[in-house]
């Protein structure tokens, strides 16, 4: 079941950041011809993965 509510869009520059919730604080680190990075930081519980890892688990559990 989806319980996202909905989605933000937001643009930033190098060096901004922001706040999720009261604790999750997303970064955009540097940007670099087509690439971007970003940094997470995050309590311990949280559990954080790239969307190109969840979309592949899901791809390996369809074919099983």
């Amino acid at each position: 079941r989806n319980t996202v509510a909905g989605k933000l869009v937001l643009q930033v520059r190098e060096g901004e950041w922001i706040l999720i919730g009261e604790d999750i604080v997303v970064t955009l680190e540097r940007i670099q011809g087509a690439r971007t990075s970003i940094s997470v930081a995050a309590p311990k519980d949280v559990k954080i993965l790239r969307g190109k890892l969840v979309e592949e688990q899901q791809r390996n559990a369809d074919e099983m």
